[in-house]
């Protein structure tokens, strides 16, 4: 539990020290990443939880400057910035790796990216599960912004971020993302591209309840009924 200028969780700069089996809890920071700041590294990040942390861009994690982690087995919820990324930050040729990770609950400002914004990186996400993320501005669960921006989404959950489940911005250059066996609600038509954006629309999406076990309090397990098992 702390305070500072960035990273008030903890702070990484020029280092691949591999991390593990924590909670990151109830941190403010006045600028960017509230629970986890990366600059210039690129860690193993496995098991951690991310919650209730504050921050301008980044409530929960910011990816600054060239940081490429694996962040796998992570839940980053309830976390909450003032400008930008709500859960996640990513800005300035970041391209980061998640699996197995939850961006849940999250809430972002006036740029947008409840559950991540994304400017000018390029994150690969496998297992993934985007939910109830909001936004004052669009792009609930995802935004994209800035220049040559690209998601990977695979195997992966995007259901009930508000207002729209991806959003490209309109200022954004030659952003694009392609999709594969995951479900998104909506479908393609609850990605806004403002005609500024590559959508790749690939095999085995869908878009049906997932039937989350209790999403109310929190488990984003599924049901033995969901359609997604399998």
């Amino acid at each position: 539990n702390g305070f500072a200028d960035y990273g008030a969780g903890i702070y990484y700069t020029n280092s691949n020290a591999a991390l593990s089996n924590l909670k990151v809890i109830d941190n403010t920071t006045s600028f960017y990443g509230g629970g986890l700041y990366l600059q210039w590294s690129n860690p193993n990040i496995d098991n951690l939880f991310i919650q209730n942390n504050s921050a301008q861009r980044g409530g929960g994690i910011t990816c600054y400057a060239n940081s490429s982690p694996t962040l796998k087995n992570i839940s980053i919820s309830a976390n909450s910035s003032t400008h930008s990324g709500g859960g996640i930050w990513l800005n300035n040729n970041c391209n980061p790796s998640l699996l197995n990770v939850a961006i849940t609950n999250n809430s972002t400002g006036v740029d947008g990216g409840g559950g991540m914004n994304i400017n000018s990186s390029t994150p690969t996400l496998t297992n993934v599960t985007i939910s109830g993320n909001t936004s004052d501005t669009p792009g609930g669960g995802f935004q994209l912004s800035g220049t040559n921006c690209h998601i990977t989404l695979v195997n992966s959950m995007m259901w009930n971020n508000s207002p729209q489940e991806i959003y490209f911005d309109e200022t954004s250059t030659a952003d694009s993302i392609d999709i594969s066996y995951s479900n998104v609600a909506g479908g393609q038509d609850s990605i806004a591209t403002n005609d500024n954006g590559t959508i790749t629309w690939g095999s085995g999406n869908i878009d049906v309840d997932p039937r989350f076990v209790d999403e109310e309090n929190g488990n984003y397990h599924l049901l033995a009924s969901s359609m997604l098992i399998n």
